[in-house]
């Protein structure tokens, strides 16, 4: 592509200058193929580009953008980055499993999806997964004429409350049944290598290709074996067993409530008549047996087939009633169709006409059907003058034609079974009606999720931005269902290589340089060049009367600084443990709290209540229990005798988003290990600390002759406790769980009891926030950019206090000049 350089000055046209007209601005524009640097520093270029000019620059930009092969290069180092990213899944790494670009296709699902769904298999109750697609989240992939779809397999959330988690994904712009079947069939390749246990239930969208997939994918057979096995069943020929090794397929109830509905509406305008027999179709998809299905059909077929009103109609009507009154209060009819769901309106039906002539119901059915026919004509009342104001065939043969023939796909013979079975394994005697409808809510809420809160109403999306976007979405929807099902943390906490603490950065201030102590025979150049101290009036403050948990919300509303809001101090060890403002505000309710604010606070409790124990930084904690020898001997605390102590409290971390509470109790030889996070076996995991804090005592013992704690045996052992229900409270449990094993030391609490609500949690990160203030030194004793206190006798040390807050900072700290007396300085911490 050529540049092109505008000007208007028409007298400097050369032979190779091509002049436009652009009409909608009405002036002419001169584009110039080749110019001389001379010529543009002289001024050639005095206007912008034409309207025409910009939209060949756009049309070009967005053609090189939607390069075909730019966007498989992306969405292939996406896949190759996840995989290297996500070491804990070693079986089967990444998000993206399968990439296609001869027709656009991403199969999409991960190791951690795979084993939630293993351990749902394994209880007792039976898992129902919810298939359906949508459309305009994913733009149309150049030279590929077909839409994108975004297709989920998803799982329930806790009691339908709690948002649903997608197991397995499919982003592609073919919808065909080969296609769909073969995105299924890798996944249940997968999945059977870690279970061989069958899905109970799969509930999809009023799709045949959707229905015949899954019916390829889990249950290796077509539809008409599914018919088949399923009408055996029905009529008592084979026993449940046999039918529980494969997964029962169901139609959403109001979907095809709705698609039978609108059916009717075009063979009647009385919209009276279609909604009563909407109604009685709704008596058939609440059928648990095929006796009560007959029942109805029969009725059904006398009110539809008579012309004349007799008394068999009459019958049937009121049979019907009755079946209407006593339905069960669902509110199916209510939400037909979830707003972001996607409808196969244009789909053609010419299938089911062929699996229904060969479905043994169509035949059941018939034969009820020949049954309604002689009876209405051996009625003696036949030669009645009223009218059948129900009267209208045409409704039967719609029934016949598409709905009959399916009819363990949309009624609940078979999910009725399926409940009944679960009751009797567990031997629960229930009140409860059967359940006999299902719907695919479940998958439409998630698509609402997906595009109100994940992608945030963004449409038709890169591929590779919607990957993303996704892929970081669902590692704390993972989370989130693990903690909310209580299953074990062995999902979410996977064995990790040790590497990850070369990673960790040490929080410690390092010391500062010395100077030699050799000094040159001319001169020596100071390391700091001395001035007077600049001594400021201190302003009298008035203090806040509402106390500490003002000056909390006021630290936590207030902009992140680094700025130290709290010193605590330990007299015994001759330490004090510095937070910051960052640190300080992750005690915000539902924040991730720091090492650094826990122990603060446990170091605060440890000065109130005088409990002789010894606190371990965390991170050296995390060397013992996860370190190597080279790591461990580097924090091996020579000057540190732990026989004077009766104990030791720390934590540690586990895999840098969880915190684990340890106490090592010296008089008993127990070592304690609490996981706020329910599912993890403590006695292992405190027989595994054992071993590591037996060889770290070793260690000293070989590095540094200390013989301090050698000669005890640990021993693991547990405290009763309770545990967390989401997943930013971890924090919170070891603080409140080191505060009572403080309180009763040394005796050993038989029982943590942290009360775990939402509400609860909001007030004790205020109580503990208000604890670190309480037990903090003055902040007119120290900088709070360093920390270190006030020595009146350097005199080259000069301060600058705040006008508002009333702190105090080294000015050399700040690394900037002083201001003028009258000039009122404000630290960043106001501002």
């Amino acid at each position: 592509m050529r540049k092109h350089i505008v000007t208007q000055n028409l007298e400097m046209q050369t032979d190779s200058q091509q002049i436009f007209m652009d009409s909608d601005i009405g002036s002419k524009h001169t584009y110039s193929e080749s110019n001389t640097d001379s010529q543009l520093l002289s001024g050639n270029i005095s206007e912008s580009l034409s309207k025409t000019a910009l939209k060949m620059i756009c049309s070009e930009y967005h053609k090189r953008e939607a390069n075909p092969s730019n966007i498989h290069e992306e969405l292939h180092l996406i896949q190759r980055i996840l995989r290297v990213c996500d070491p804990s899944n070693c079986k089967l790494p990444g998000y993206i499993q399968n990439l296609s670009m001869e027709y656009f296709s991403l199969h999409l699902y991960t190791e951690r999806a795979i084993c939630i769904l293993q351990h749902h298999l394994r209880s007792k109750s039976p898992v129902s997964l919810y298939l359906d697609g949508t459309g305009g989240v994913v733009s149309k992939i150049p030279n590929q004429p077909k839409r994108v779809l975004y297709y989920a397999l998803v799982l329930p959330g806790k009691d339908g409350a709690a948002p649903p988690l997608p197991i397995c994904e499919l982003v592609s712009n073919n919808h065909s049944v080969p296609a769909i079947t073969y995105w299924l069939m890798l996944f249940e390749l997968h999945l059977s290598n870690y279970t061989e246990l069958n899905i109970h239930h799969i509930e999809t969208a009023y799709s045949w290709a959707l229905m015949l997939s899954v019916l390829q994918a889990f249950n290796k057979e077509n539809i008409s074996s599914y018919l088949d096995r399923a009408y055996k069943f029905c009529m008592g020929q084979i026993p449940w067993h046999e039918m529980k090794s494969y997964s029962v397929l169901h139609i959403c109830s109001a979907q095809i409530l709705k698609a039978f509905r609108q059916t009717v509406l075009k063979q009647t305008d009385d919209k009276v008549l279609g909604d009563f027999v909407t109604y009685a179709f709704a008596g058939l998809q609440d059928a648990t047996n095929m006796t009560e299905a007959r029942t109805v059909f029969h009725a059904l077929c006398v009110l539809l087939t008579s012309p004349q009103n007799t008394s068999l109609v009459k019958e049937s009507l009121a049979l019907l009633e009755r079946v209407i009154s006593n339905a069960k209060d669902d509110p199916l009819e209510k939400n037909m169709e979830h707003k972001d769901r996607e409808i196969y309106e244009g789909e053609e039906r010419r299938d089911a006409l062929t699996i229904t002539g060969r479905s043994p119901f169509f035949a059941y059915f018939l034969q009820v059907m020949q049954e309604v026919k002689e009876q209405v004509a051996s009625d003696e009342t036949t030669l009645a003058k009223e009218d059948n104001p129900y009267f209208c065939p045409g409704i039967i043969t719609i029934l016949f034609h598409t709905y009959l023939g399916i009819f363990p796909l949309w009624s609940g013979v078979l999910l009725t079974e399926l409940r009944r079975n679960e009751s009797k394994e567990q031997d629960v005697v229930s009140d409860k009606l059967p359940k006999t409808r299902d719907t695919n809510c479940h998958v439409g809420n998630w698509f609402g999720i997906v595009k109100h809160s994940i992608l945030h109403k963004g449409k038709k999306l890169k591929p590779g931005t919607f990957i993303r976007k996704m892929h970081q979405s669902l590692q704390a929807r993972y989370k989130e269902h693990i903690i909310q099902h209580k299953l074990p943390q062995e999902i979410l906490f996977q064995p990790q290589p040790p590497t990850t603490l070369d990673q960790s950065q040490e929080t410690w201030m390092k010391e500062e340089e010395h100077a030699s102590s050799t000094k040159s025979e001319f001169y020596s150049v100071p390391q700091n060049i001395s001035a007077p101290k600049k001594r400021l009036l201190k302003v009298e403050a008035q203090t806040d009367e509402s106390g500490p948990p003002v000056k909390i919300f006021k630290l936590w509303k207030q902009s992140s600084t680094q700025l130290i809001v709290a010193i605590v101090r330990c007299p015994n060890q001759k330490l004090e443990f510095l937070l910051h403002h960052q640190d300080f505000q992750s005690l915000f309710p539902h924040a991730w709290i720091t090492g650094e604010a826990i122990e603060c606070y446990i170091r605060a409790v440890l000065n109130m209540k005088g409990a002789n124990l010894y606190q371990l930084s965390h991170y050296t904690a995390g060397i013992i229990l996860s370190g190597n020898e080279d790591q461990m001997a580097c924090q091996g605390l020579k000057k540190v005798n732990f026989e004077q102590y009766d104990g030791i409290i720390t934590f540690t971390n586990i895999n840098n988003h969880h915190w684990r509470f340890v106490f090592l109790h010296a008089e008993t030889g127990s070592l304690f290990i609490l996981d706020p996070l329910r599912g993890v076996n403590e006695l292992k995991a405190a027989q595994d600390a054992c071993h590591k804090f037996g060889a770290y005592f070793h260690t000293r013992r070989q590095n540094y002759g200390r013989q301090d704690l050698v000669h005890i045996k640990w021993k693991p052992s547990t405290i009763e406790h309770s545990f967390q229900e989401d997943d930013s409270s971890c924090g919170v449990f070891i603080m409140l769980m080191a505060k009572q094993v403080v309180e009763q030391f040394p005796k050993i609490p038989e029982n943590i009891d942290i009360t775990p609500s939402k509400e609860m949690m909001c007030e004790y990160r205020k109580n503990l926030a208000e604890v670190i203030l309480l037990a903090s030194v003055s902040t007119a004793e120290c900088c709070s950019v360093c920390g270190k206190h006030n020595d009146q006798s350097q005199d080259e040390c000069i301060w600058i206090q705040c006008k508002v807050c009333q702190r105090w900072f080294h000015l050399y700290c700040l690394r900037m000049i002083l201001p003028p007396e009258e000039q009122p300085w404000i630290c960043e911490l106001c501002l």
